[in-house]
């Protein structure tokens, strides 16, 4: 039956336990789809187990681990959609390699549903019958297929030293987590910690079953291949291991924490590469280090970072001594100069930073870093003025944007940054004007879900016709350098890139961070590492002040 208006209403379906429980990122995740789901379908295991589930002693440590650490809080489905959706009970059994399979009557209970895609959150192992072929059932894996299968979910990645979780939404299939692959996403390990590990990539299930759901409709699966083998539970001698290796990164951490200190600093060299390639106008940060005219550090702040080019000046962030925020400031190229950028009638007391700078029509436009705000700032410069107005823009997203980057692709505006509550979550909104007052999210979006490419590291670089995204790489710390992204296609239907380079500094310098380039100059950021004993103290400091500024506090 068709809904008066729009498109037929869609008839999803939804695996689950007697108890009508999920994990809680599942619960999440079920709030994607929720007014898509028809059917829910409630398991319940009928008949003796052929095979006994018995619990090893040499798996007796990672239980015990499991305990604080994997086991996730349970929380009931939305009553609402519990009294919308039509309930329908399945048995299955359990059979010989200790998966589930559906009956007969469950089986055909299903294809006269004839749900157009089902999201399992029953927490089983499934038996794909022939009969059920036809039948897509999605299901989350917390591990990059290619290397982990099996479980559990980035225990062997910190195990093995690995920078990053990878999980997938998957189509089931009879060959464990080996489906055809709809979303992938990446996770930051946090060495020191299993459980805040687990914690970063739950948060992005959600967001991955959305882009999945909307990859199963065009057709879209990733190029995937799985390993050959699947993990299983770690023995007692691997969990030791684990726990020793979080302990000493622990100790790292504190360290870390209580006397270094990164020492930002901005970088400037005049250049015309304008015949040259996006990833050879990177190469040149390596390059001409011993060229660089370094900005120094005005007194009134501890550092300068997120620089921009606008005209023949920089605009940065600068950090005040005194508020302990973050502030837009220009900076004289030639004597290292810094003064706070003019900005009328308008009160800014929350942090600033990434002014990502736009020129129109002899107007300047700055899309700054504001996600402290309850809506995005755009700041203005007429011609022939000498201050900024301050004009609240996009004021339905929620919040301000973090480290927003701005592109003009044929006759639309594009905007991609991340909202303030979603930590790498990368999304994408378009507009007809330069001040998104008709601003839409485009239907690809968030167009990255994951640490790889999922915050903006810098200017949208134009190579002829074609555009490329920085990003920053995240993989290997803060500010330690630059992925480039090469834009395939971008209009209010299509959303496509792809990774073509990386670069990082050499030596004790780390970065670049931000980068940016107007066809005369290039300027970036960079830190170097140093001890202090007051390190800790700032950092602190900073985080009673609920300064959110990453460059102080990480």
């Amino acid at each position: 039956m068709k809904r008066a208006f729009g498109r037929p209403k869609v008839r999803a379906g939804l695996f689950v336990r007697e108890d009508l429980k999920v994990a809680d990122w599942q619960s999440s995740s079920i709030e994607q789809i929720q007014e898509e789901i028809g059917f829910i379908y409630v398991l319940v295991e009928s008949g003796k187990r052929t095979r006994k589930e018995t619990r090893k002693l040499c798996n007796c440590l990672y239980y015990m681990w499991n305990i604080k650490s994997v086991r996730r809080r349970k929380v009931l489905l939305n009553s609402e959609l519990a009294k919308r959706a039509k309930i329908r009970r399945l048995d299955y059994t359990i059979n010989g390699r200790g998966w589930a399979e559906l009956d007969k009557r469950s089986v055909d209970r299903i294809l006269i549903d004839k749900p157009e895609y089902i999201y399992h959150c029953a927490g089983i192992l499934m038996e794909i019958s022939t009969e059920m072929n036809d039948i897509n059932i999605l299901s989350n894996h917390h591990g990059d297929p290619r290397k982990y299968r099996g479980r559990p979910a980035g225990f062997y990645e910190m195990l093995d030293g690995s920078k990053v979780v990878g999980q997938i939404i998957q189509v089931l299939s009879n060959d464990l987590d080996a489906g055809k692959v709809l979303a992938f996403g990446e996770s930051a390990v946090m060495p020191w910690s299993y459980r805040q590990t687990l914690n970063y990539a739950y948060k992005l299930s959600p967001f991955l079953l959305k882009k999945a759901v909307k990859n199963l409709r065009k057709g879209k699966y990733l190029s995937m291949i799985p390993c050959v083998g699947a993990r299983r539970l770690p023995t007692n001698v691997q969990v030791l291991l684990l726990a020793l290796k979080c302990t000493k990164s622990l100790a790292f951490r504190i360290y870390y924490g209580t006397f270094i200190e990164k020492r930002w600093r901005i970088a400037f060299v005049r250049a015309n590469y304008a015949c040259w390639s996006a990833q050879q106008l990177l190469e040149q940060i390596r390059e001409v280090n011993a060229k660089v005219i370094e900005v120094v550090a005005d007194k009134r702040y501890s550092m300068f970072a997120d620089c921009f080019l606008m005209g023949t000046q920089i605009v940065a962030e600068g950090l005040s001594r005194i508020s302990g925020l973050g502030e837009l400031v220009i900076i004289d190229k030639d004597n290292g100069s810094a003064k706070k950028l003019d900005i009328k009638e308008y009160r800014l007391r929350r942090h600033l930073s990434y002014p990502y700078t736009l020129v129109c029509r002899d107007e300047v436009f700055i899309y700054p870093e504001c996600g402290e705000y309850p809506s995005q700032l755009l700041l203005r410069r007429r011609a022939n003025q000498k201050e900024f107005e301050a004009i609240k823009i996009m004021r339905g997203i929620g919040s301000g944007l973090i480290d927003p980057s701005v592109v003009k692709s044929d006759d639309k505006y594009y905007i991609l940054g991340n909202l303030a509550s979603e930590q790498n979550i990368l999304r994408l909104w378009y507009a007809s004007n330069i001040e998104f007052t008709d601003y839409k999210e485009h239907p690809d979006s968030p167009i990255v879900v994951g640490i790889h490419g999922g915050r903006n590291g810098g200017r949208i670089l134009r190579e002829g016709a074609k555009l490329y995204r920085l990003s920053q790489d995240l993989e290997n710390g803060y500010g330690v350098g630059i992925h480039l992204f090469e834009i395939i296609k971008i209009d209010e239907e299509t959303y496509e890139e792809k990774q073509v380079g990386a670069i990082s500094m050499n030596g004790d310098l780390q970065g670049p961070h931000t980068v940016d380039y107007n066809g005369e100059a290039i300027c970036w950021d960079y830190y170097r590492n140093e001890f202090s004993l007051l390190a800790g103290y700032r950092r602190l400091a900073s985080r009673l002040l609920g300064v959110i500024s990453p460059h102080l506090i990480q």
